[in-house]
């Protein structure tokens, strides 16, 4: 169900006028390494907060500017914030992370999408290891669209890859042998009933196992208790998301909490 708000977002010009007068904030997530429990990334998600004051999530606006192909629009304005962030905190001597940033599959399916990219990261003079690109699955069916050859592509420029949302359906397992990429995200539904679900338990050792081999980064979504967070570190993964750590944050407030980087974060 969405708001008569979003769908004015869809107007000639609305999104574009929304983007400029800050009414879409971007918010930040840590993620943690299970091996010294520090911070060690940072996840950059997109909210929308109306004249009233009402955040709404991305659940509620995204899928209606996919439909009226304005995403791109949204998807370049995060990833353009992100690196100015990025550039001024390096400039400032902070002690920053990688960041993780997000594009629709359909951004991703746009033909010029490299080129788009590397000409926004281009304005910015901070090293391609501080930036991810996060691609789901489901990119594959995009009409047109490659997702071996964008993996490829985007990994020859020079940008890690991470597979979101695995885990989700039907995961292909057919990834691993087929596509190179630096970083995969259990779902938050196998993270879930990780403590209690033998099978859950299994599924996720084996797929750190195969990472582990294939030298790819496991990051396990929705860690919300120390039991999760425990066995999770006995079968290897190397890092944590999750409300045991932060909700997702305004970068102002992320900045407060996490930089600098405190010895050890806590719930």
């Amino acid at each position: 169900h969405y708001n008569d708000d979003v769908f004015r977002l869809t107007e000639p010009g609305a999104l574009e006028k929304n983007l400029e007068e800050g009414y879409f904030v971007i918010y930040l997530q840590p993620k943690v390494s299970f091996a010294e429990r520090i911070m060690s990334g940072a996840e950059a998600l997109i909210r929308y907060r109306q004249e009233d004051g009402t955040v709404i999530a991305p659940a509620q606006f995204l899928p209606v500017l996919e439909d009226a192909k304005l995403i791109g629009l949204l998807d370049f304005f995060v990833f353009d914030r992100i690196c100015a962030m990025l550039a001024l905190w390096i400039s400032q001597g902070k002690a920053v992370v990688p960041v993780s940033v997000n594009f629709s599959r359909y951004t991703l399916a746009e033909q010029d999408f490299l080129i788009r990219l590397q000409k926004v990261f281009g304005r910015y003079s901070i090293e391609k290891k501080w930036i991810i690109i996060e691609v789901t699955e489901s990119v594959k069916g995009v009409e047109g669209m490659n997702l071996l050859a964008l993996i490829d592509s985007l990994r020859a420029a020079g940008f890690s890859i991470s597979i979101d949302d695995f885990g989700v359906d039907f995961a292909n397992l057919s990834l691993f042998s087929s596509a190179n990429f630096d970083e995969l995200k259990l779902d938050k539904t196998l993270v879930d009933s990780v403590v209690t679900n033998q099978k859950a338990q299994l599924v996720i050792e084996s797929i750190v196992a195969i990472c582990r081999k294939m030298g790819i980064c496991v990051v396990a979504e929705g860690v919300e208790t120390e039991e999760q967070f425990h066995f999770l570190k006995q079968n290897g993964c190397d890092q944590a998301q999750g409300y045991l750590f932060s909700k997702p944050l305004p970068i102002q407030e992320y900045e407060e909490k996490f930089m600098p980087v405190p010895a050890r974060l806590r719930r």
